[in-house]
């Protein structure tokens, strides 16, 4: 019978659920409602998630009278000695996956909670103000508006400040996306004068922030609207525990995506206003900057996350300002070994060439140029954001794959492995010298032979990515070489020292650049050990390599990744080298037939 399906169907709701949808047809025509507010409710009230809702009610109405004691109330401490115990055990599969489960941001907030609840921290205690305290008659005041919003899980989106000189709270920012600002209510620089009826006017800021953060459901505010004052001063952000910032206003040409080049933990970060409202990241993730009004901290989410409020970032001048500050005084920078010397150089530094001329069979001397000490830090040097789109490469002119790494990693094996999978697919640059032709070798197809005039003015007009000489006579790759390779529909394969991809990366080849980065020094001493690989000396043709080698080559990639991260758009650790080429190989194959993040500035 038709009554009695619709019973079975609505077996697993909640039975006061089945009552009303029993008669809500009849409720609704009643008063009046259309037909599709009917609908509407009718499918809400018919959800698993109602009916769940109320039955866990039910279940907590039964258990209200109970008072168990909590078995310890520092919860979350023991759970950072038990991951801290489980280390040990980390190669076992099931205490990684344990160790994963414990801290993730769900569990410890049901522990954080757990300790509060079990210290009794759920009620706070606020002094009473005396109500002769408030000067003035407010009510009267035809600046003054009454807010009210609703917190739950979400934070109000806002942060205060203290008037030392009015003496009264200020709202300093709303948060972009949160709560405040989607109710259009709040503004920055309205000041508060009561916080659900509590006085706030001359009381001491640490106690109202408590009190904020403090509260659950419903909030009023009595504020005095921010147009009442006229000249607003100034002041220190004072932290709160739960009012979070939202946008002051957009950017004037919209929301921009930034790849972040640094770690950032809000709390960790002691200038940071209010560590709730931070948004932590790593470097390398893709922020969206949403409103970036205050010099200081920008508001930002992460690309392709949920969620409308946005949270605060160090801004770039300022994170800049930090960086160059931290380097220097790091160590890297007072030491000339910061540039590893291997033998041709761009713009009189010296960087490597040989992997270009290997086929030659070339021994290509490696001069040396010596760096003078940097005293001065360029601001363009310090990753900390790089404005960022995505970009579709073009499979008739297809972006080139740049390799670098420290000498002896295995670049240029990787190179030639890349080549030599598909020699019609990926191709070298052929070489520009200025030496005499051999009588077997032709013109474009061994090197692009000219005179040393014509390399001296490519050296100097800058049209060369990398130079050097050997025997009296210049070598060096050229942007016309590798754009010959990409017009041609080809990918243009070579290695550069990472000192040439400044200058490469502001051209219009829009390379892919790929760091080939050493192991750890144990794996390296296996790895290279294992196929007895050899070091190319200029005292010795080459040897097996020693412990100095490996030393040297595990430092120099660690101070390029340190130099050159922001160029890199890929890292490949070299400690096998048939998955590093696997991983090489699957990337290139991506970074041709997927978007990929580039700098805006190649678009414009």
């Amino acid at each position: 019978m038709p009554g009695t399906n619709a019973t079975a169907s609505h077996a697993h709701l909640h039975p006061d659920v089945q009552f009303l949808l029993k008669y809500l047809e009849q409720i609704c025509g009643r008063v009046g409602e259309q037909k599709d507010n009917y609908l509407f409710l009718k499918e809400v009230l018919k959800s698993r998630g109602v009916s769940g809702q109320l039955k866990v009610h039910t279940k907590l109405e039964g258990w209200c009278g109970a008072h168990p004691d909590p078995a310890d109330n520092n919860a979350f401490q023991i759970l950072y000695e038990v991951c801290e115990e489980l280390q040990r055990y980390v190669d076992e599969p099931d205490v990684v996956e344990l160790c994963y489960i414990l801290t993730r941001p769900n569990m410890r907030a049901v522990l954080n909670i757990h300790d509060q609840v079990a210290n009794q921290e759920y009620e706070p205690e606020i002094p009473e103000f005396p109500a002769d305290e408030v000067s003035g008659s407010d009510e009267e005041d035809t600046n003054i508006k009454v807010v009210r919003l609703v917190k739950s899980v979400e934070p109000l989106g806002a942060t205060i400040k203290y008037d030392q000189q009015a003496g009264t709270v200020v709202i300093a920012r709303i948060m972009h996306g949160g709560a405040a600002d989607r109710s259009g209510l709040m503004k920055v620089g309205d000041r508060v004068l009561e916080v659900n009826g509590m006085v706030v006017l001359g009381k001491d800021p640490d106690d109202v922030i408590n009190y904020v953060a403090s509260i659950d459901g419903a909030i009023t505010f009595k504020l005095i609207s921010a147009e009442h004052d006229k000249k607003p001063t100034p002041v220190p952000e004072l932290p709160t525990n739960d009012f979070q910032p939202e946008a002051i206003e957009r950017f004037p040409d919209g929301e921009v995506n930034m790849r972040a080049y640094f770690d950032f933990d809000p709390y960790q970060d002691g200038a940071i206003p209010c560590p709730e409202a931070g948004l932590p990241f790593k470097s390398g993730d893709i922020l969206r900057i949403v409103e970036q009004t205050d010099q200081d901290w920008w508001q930002a989410r992460k690309e392709g996350e949920r969620g409308l409020r946005a949270g605060l970032v160090p801004s770039k001048p300022f994170q800049l300002g930090r960086e160059m500050l931290k380097r220097s005084t790091t160590q890297v920078f007072k030491e000339n070994a910061a540039v590893p010397q291997d033998g041709f150089k761009r713009g009189g530094i010296r960087v490597s060439s040989r992997s270009s001329f290997r086929k030659n069979k070339t021994k290509v001397k490696k001069v040396l140029y010596n760096r003078p000490l940097q005293t001065n830090i360029d601001p363009t040097d310090i990753p900390v954001y790089e404005e960022i789109t995505l970009y579709q490469s073009d499979p008739y002119h297809p972006r080139p794959v740049v390799l670098v790494g420290p000498p002896g990693v295995g670049k240029n094996t990787l190179k030639d492995r890349l080549v030599e999978s598909d020699p019609q697919h990926y191709r070298i640059p052929l070489p520009h010298t200025s030496r005499p032709k051999k009588l077997f070798e032709h013109d474009e197809v061994d090197y692009y032979f000219v005179s040393r005039q014509i390399m001296e003015t490519a050296i100097k007009g800058n049209r060369l990515i990398e130079f050097g000489e050997h025997k009296g006579h210049l070598y060096g790759i050229s942007f016309r070489a590798v754009r010959r390779v990409v017009d041609e529909g080809a990918v243009c394969v070579f290695t550069v020292h990472p000192q040439s991809l400044k200058i490469l990366r502001a051209g219009e080849l829009r390379p892919y650049v790929v760091f080939i980065k050493p192991p750890s020094l144990p794996v390296l001493r296996e790895t290279r050990a294992a196929v007895n690989a050899k070091a190319s000396l200029e005292r010795l043709n080459e040897r097996s390599f020693v412990e100095e080698d490996l030393i040297e080559m595990v430092n120099i990639g660690l101070k390029m990744e340190y130099l050159y991260r922001h160029h890199f758009d890929l890292v490949v650790v070299n400690d096998n080298v048939h998955r590093a080429f696997k991983e090489l190989v699957t990337a290139v194959t991506e970074m041709e037939r997927e978007p990929q993040w580039v700098p805006s500035s190649w678009l414009r």
